[in-house]
């Protein structure tokens, strides 16, 4: 049901995009730290783009991928493709720019030990939020924060939280 609900959700986040033909678009770029609730904590690497509906909210696709060792003898991976709503926040002086969001996506997680290893791919939940500061016209640098909630079968939910800072382009 829940992965089910999560293609709903991507699906629609693709189909919005046709809407917003008119306005500007952002692609971003992150490195930061992850952190499993049973891995520990790892390097984040990943980008995405945002794509408006409207002067306050829009969708975000992104990717991150998650390299990673367990006492550096078991290689682990996670690799996430979400769909979130963004909502920003107008300040007076757009000195920088407040930002929220929510949504669902995929989490591959794989693992190895001496050559022998398995993965699986999970439905997963994220919200957070950050902000975004400009440093040009069209250039901003950002820093973000999320939770997600990754739903492994028969193990019930792992906490992930995510601490990225990068840039931004507006084109």
């Amino acid at each position: 049901m829940l992965k089910k609900a999560g293609l709903v959700l991507l699906i629609l986040l693709i189909a919005l995009p046709l809407f917003s033909a008119d306005k500007e678009k952002e692609v971003s770029l992150f490195v930061g730290l992850n952190h499993m609730d049973v891995l520990g904590s790892d390097l984040a690497i990943g980008g995405g783009v945002f794509i408006p509906y409207s002067e306050m909210l829009g969708g975000e696709f992104e990717f991150t991928y998650v390299p990673g060792s367990v006492f550096g003898v078991i290689d682990t991976s996670l690799v996430f493709v979400n769909g979130n709503f963004v909502g920003t926040i107008k300040t007076e002086d757009e000195s920088f720019v407040p930002y929220f969001t929510a949504g669902a996506g995929l989490c591959r997680a794989s693992a190895s030990f001496l050559g022998v290893g398995d993965s699986a791919t999970h439905f997963a939940i994220n919200f957070g939020g950050g902000i975004k500061i400009p440093v040009m016209e069209k250039l901003f640098v950002r820093g973000d924060f999320r939770l997600f909630y990754i739903f492994f079968e028969g193990e019930g939910s792992h906490l992930t939280e995510r601490f990225v800072g990068g840039i931004s382009y507006c084109f």
